[in-house]
């Protein structure tokens, strides 16, 4: 998302990694937050308080919302 200028998106799915995280009580998904690229540049684009409010978004969204989101859609079940 971020490479594509989707800032938006790329501020959802950081608040969607966190809550993954967050959820599964692990760390996890360090690795892969540490490889991305700063959301500085998505939080200057969108501000200050609506990066919060994506984040928020994010990181309510369930693991089906997650994976359409990032376009699969297969079959999933928890």
């Amino acid at each position: 998302a971020i490479l594509q200028g989707d800032h938006e998106k790329a501020l959802r799915l950081a608040g969607a990694a966190a809550g993954l995280q967050d959820v599964s009580e692990t760390r996890m998904l360090d690795f892969v937050v540490n490889q991305l690229g700063s959301l500085e540049d998505s939080i200057t684009v969108v501000g200050d308080e609506e990066a919060e409010k994506l984040i928020a978004d994010g990181r309510a969204m369930s693991v089906p919302e997650i994976l359409a989101m990032v376009g699969y859609h297969g079959r999933f079940d928890l």
